[in-house]
């Protein structure tokens, strides 16, 4: 057994070589800041919508003007609720899935 001094080291590749490559790495590293974008636009949106809801309940006449108003702010605010869950899931979905292979 003879060694070769001159010889390099051999070092590990940076990520394991999978069949699928690592492509889909990227993405997953990607996926934190997406979700951070669309939770901030949510939430100006819901800010924004909030405070003219606010304005709204300002101009109301009568006790039945005021429930209208609220009960569209509530249905409007679930609506909302629900298409962002969807959306963030879609999020973590797309950055979990792995590309076909060949």
């Amino acid at each position: 057994m003879s060694s070769d001094k001159t010889a390099a080291p051999k070092q590990a590749p940076a990520f394991p070589p999978f069949a699928f490559g690592t492509d889909w790495m990227k993405s997953l590293s990607d996926t934190p800041l997406q979700l951070c974008d669309e939770m901030l636009s949510f939430t100006a949106k819901r800010l924004r919508a909030q405070a003219d809801h606010m304005q709204s309940l300002a101009k109301c006449r009568n006790p039945s003007e005021l429930l209208e108003r609220q009960t569209a702010f509530f249905r409007g605010a679930m609506e909302d609720y629900a298409s962002e869950a969807t959306k963030s899931a879609k999020l973590m979905q797309d950055a979990t899935q792995l590309p076909p292979q060949a």
